[in-house]
């Protein structure tokens, strides 16, 4: 990729490939060191291929050093596997990716605009600012018994709790490194039980590029019906090792979303809980609030909102005009019960008080049947077998350490679902720590705070462990200290 350099510390133009080395000069064809007319004199080519090196360095500087940034050759990340077979006509793999991605995710595009309008496609990788990781897991039919004394069976579903069931972590395609990497050797897995069966589980965050920017400089929603911090969640499920699209193949997809309250306000920086001050006339606030569900519900079909915030203090009195504004839309422009937008507001921090986060059960509990209803996209043999009904947008006040709890939970309910009817059940199997899926959601957790506060996500002790204890809550106040003083 032109990364390499000389003995002598210069840039070389040796690693590149022929293709950019030779350049076509007023119909003839020469190389880099060669001029106008074939003379030895330098022009715009040779500058060209003597830049690019230090292009791709400072692409790696720009989109490579955060490690928030991601790109694929062979699909679209950018899309929702829901999103992706909705397409009509279907994508020709002649089509430049820049012109595939969805523009919400495509977080390069000013970037690589002047490469676009000179025809240069082959240097107009799109980028995806979020998150994208994957573990494979192992699950048991037919789990075996196991003594209390751990004397007996040999154990291998749950994968990573067993002897057989170790995790497979499999690294991310980031731009952290252009040169090849020597492979690792990868040590020999047992053999599988006839009734255990192996899976990847994916998690693709897609933040948006629409009122993109950091805590309280970015809140509220702006007039086009963009609200700050808005992220798509995606959680797959598919066989691992063998093709979406081969026969008898299954995969499952579950999207949810998380967004800053669709109201104007702002929040002063320079407080621990500073006060959300609202703005504008009731009317303009409406009109916006009006925009962002249309638009979630032409994309998604249902929405249910999810109200995190606190129903007593400094939070209440903007999740209430929240509220009301749902109920007036309900009320005046939505004139079916299906076209309503339900609303569930769950006081998180006054259920789970004493670090008693396993309350989130309440939650999920009482959404389970609006849950299981809107269900999951499923192929089948590459080809749609059913479509995922609606969607949960998730709110705190961030939208980051209270939603990522909540929204992993949904996710791990929707995966029992959606192994129940590969023939599994997940909460029979000998792994029920499942460190595999928790640190997966943590990690989801840690990269989207860390893109708007610039922190890892506070709470992540409970997301990984499901345990939270005194260490987990002076962490979150060291976390509190560093947002205040970066905000």
């Amino acid at each position: 990729m032109g990364l390499s350099s000389s003995a002598t510390g210069n840039d070389s133009s040796d690693s590149l490939p022929s293709s950019i080395k030779k350049a076509s000069i007023g119909g003839k064809t020469a190389g880099p060191s060669a001029g106008r007319n074939g003379t030895d004199m330098p022009d715009g080519s040779e500058a060209a291929v003597r830049l690019l090196p230090k292009l791709l360095r400072t692409s790696q500087m720009l989109f490579g050093s955060s490690r928030t940034f991601f790109f694929s050759y062979e699909c679209d990340i950018t899309r929702s596997v829901a999103a992706e077979v909705a397409r009509t006509p279907p994508p020709s793999p002649l089509v430049p990716l820049h012109r595939l991605v969805d523009q919400t995710y495509f977080w390069n595009r000013h970037v690589l605009q002047p490469f676009i309008d000179a025809g240069l496609d082959s240097l107009a990788l799109p980028l995806m600012q979020g998150f994208v990781g994957q573990r494979t897991f192992i699950v048991d039919s037919q789990p075996p018994q196991v003594d209390p004394d751990g004397g007996g069976g040999t154990g291998g579903g749950g994968g990573g709790g067993s002897k057989k069931g170790k995790v497979v972590v499999k690294e991310s395609v980031e731009l952290e490194d252009f040169g090849s990497r020597a492979a690792s050797p990868t040590p020999p897995e047992p053999s599988m039980r006839p009734t255990e069966r192996k899976f990847d589980i994916t998690v693709i965050s897609r933040r948006s590029t629409k009122r993109a920017g950091l805590r309280y400089l970015r809140r509220g929603i702006d007039e086009e019906g963009n609200v700050a911090n808005c992220v798509e969640t995606e959680q797959i499920l598919s066989p691992a090792g063998v093709s979406w699209d081969g026969p008898n193949v299954k995969v499952h997809s579950f999207v949810q979303t998380r967004g800053s309250i669709p109201l104007f306000f702002t929040q002063s920086p320079y407080s621990l809980k500073p006060v959300p001050v609202m703005q504008h006339s009731e009317e303009t606030n409406f009109s916006a609030l009006k925009k962002h569900f249309e638009g979630l519900k032409r994309q998604y079909g249902s929405v249910q909102v999810v109200n995190l915030v606190e129903k007593q203090g400094v939070e209440a009195p903007i999740a209430e005009a929240y509220q009301r504004n749902i109920q007036r839309l309900n009320e005046e422009e939505l004139q079916k019960d299906s076209d309503k937008v339900a609303f569930e507001w769950f006081d998180f921090h006054a259920v789970c008080r004493g670090m008693k986060f396993e309350n989130v059960a309440l939650l999920l509990e009482s959404l389970r049947g609006k849950l299981e209803g809107f269900g999951s996209t499923v192929l089948a043999g590459g080809q749609l077998v059913s479509r995922q009904q609606g969607i949960l947008r998730t709110n705190c006040m961030d939208c980051l350490d209270r939603t990522n709890v909540c929204q992993s939970s949904f996710a791990k309910h929707m995966l029992e679902v959606q192994l129940q009817e590969e023939g599994f059940d997940l909460t029979i199997q000998q792994d029920q720590q499942q460190v595999w899926f928790n640190t997966l959601w943590a990690d989801n957790g840690d990269a989207i705070s860390k893109q708007y506060a610039s922190t890892g996500a506070m709470k992540g002790d409970y997301t990984r462990t499901r345990k939270r204890d005194y260490r987990g809550a002076l962490t979150d106040a060291g976390l509190s200290l560093t947002r205040l003083f970066n905000g």
